[in-house]
């Protein structure tokens, strides 16, 4: 801002011109000139980035008014922190300009002074900041692992912490609120969530023996409750995989138990979302052609439903539980008749009086009672299909 117009030619030489240049977060690179007449001012504020006169080597610089720097708050990140930067080592030069009172600057707002120094080809008016940072900060479940998910108030916790140059962490806290903690512990690794359930915003603090102190946020959904699970659909992807769909009433991270339809029941393969959401989708892999697959559909650890693809299951008289029903079947069931008898995995034994296990359903159960039939030659073929019914 200048008092009045001056003509072009004369504007940067003429001593009584006077300006005010206000910097707030701002960076100002004179390319080839600067120049601070007696009564001209450069005044720059700094709020915790670093901002003002950013001088290339190739600019002529003349000041013989006034650059002043104001530090209004500390740095918000470590490294160079700094009012003005100039190319090159003009270490001298600054000094000597601050002496004679054309540059100055306010630090009484900061933990550490301000100087002047060079570094990595540069000068620069203000301080190499180092301070406590939290490079990482994880929540996740006690028992699963998820960091989307728990239904257990108490999460476990993991802050990775790097203190000031020079100094030690000393102390860690986590908080349920963005205000700093009066409390420090030597070491935390788990956490009793206290809020609602719904989504939860947790902050991992640290503090260095120099008294710096960091946070960091992270998030996690708390929810005990079981998500109603509707529109389950399986898809052939017709290349060996094939989709799961379903949909839920709250938001859930959801994953698939899956293996091929056994007698022990297991579901050794899983398949776990990345992400929380009433809409799901997963892909399950390795499905061989002719053989049935189950399927526990899993949200926010709640098990269920149960579903069998792509045949349902039981599948009548398939008493091996491979989805064929062949003559397989029929020796399968022959060696359980033939089974010792205590070994209590006979069922013929188990069709004897006093085994009140002699069906485990009950309608088969009293079908027996009301029409017992002994075994024989000519009753075997119905009563091997029965047995395979009862398992």
């Amino acid at each position: 801002m200048t008092p009045g117009p001056t003509p072009r030619s004369s504007r940067n030489s003429d001593p009584t011109c006077a300006a005010l240049l206000g910097l707030n977060g701002t960076v100002y690179t004179p390319k080839t000139r600067l120049t601070v007449g007696p009564r001209g001012t450069v005044d720059t504020r700094i709020t915790g980035a670093s901002g003002g006169l950013d001088i290339p080597a190739t600019a002529t610089v003349a000041i013989t008014g006034t650059v002043s720097i104001i530090f209004e708050q500390d740095p918000a990140a470590s490294g160079l922190y700094y009012g003005l930067r100039w190319e090159g080592n003009h270490v001298a030069d600054l000094e000597a300009l601050h002496a004679a009172g054309g540059l100055v600057w306010d630090d009484t707002a900061l933990l550490e002074p301000v100087s002047i120094f060079a570094k990595d080809g540069f000068t620069y008016v203000g301080q190499a900041a180092s301070l406590a940072t939290i490079s990482a900060f994880t929540v996740a479940d006690a028992s699963t692992g998820s960091t989307l998910v728990t239904n257990d108030a108490t999460v476990n916790v993991s802050i990775t912490a790097e203190p000031a140059e020079g100094h030690t962490i000393d102390g860690y806290a986590v908080t349920e609120t963005a205000n700093p903690p009066t409390t420090w512990l030597p070491a935390i690794s788990s956490y009793a969530i206290t809020g609602p359930e719904g989504s939860v915003t947790l902050y991992a603090w640290a503090k260095d023996t120099a008294g710096n102190t960091a946070s960091k946020s992270a998030a996690i959904c708390f929810s005990t409750v079981a998500p109603v699970v509707s529109d389950l659909v399986i898809t052939d992807n017709g290349d060996t995989t094939a989709t799961a769909t379903w949909t839920t009433d709250i938001l859930a991270e959801g994953s698939v138990n899956y293996g091929p339809v056994a007698m022990s029941g297991s579901t050794p393969n899983t398949s776990t979302e990345t992400d929380l959401g009433t809409s799901h989708s997963i892909v399950i892999t390795g499905i061989v052609d002719g053989t049935n697959c189950k399927l526990v559909i899993v949200n926010n650890e709640h098990v269920g439903p149960t579903a069998y693809w792509p045949k349902p299951w039981p599948i009548e008289g398939d008493a091996n539980m491979d989805c064929r029903v062949n003559i397989l079947d029929l020796i399968f069931i022959r060696n359980k008749l033939n089974l010792d008898v205590g070994t209590d995995d006979n069922w013929k034994a188990r069709r004897q009086p006093g085994h009140a296990d002699q069906y485990p359903r009950p309608d088969l159960r009293a079908q027996q009672a009301e029409h017992p039939v002994p075994l024989t030659e000519g009753n075997r073929v119905s009563r091997l299909r029965l047995a395979s019914e009862a398992t």
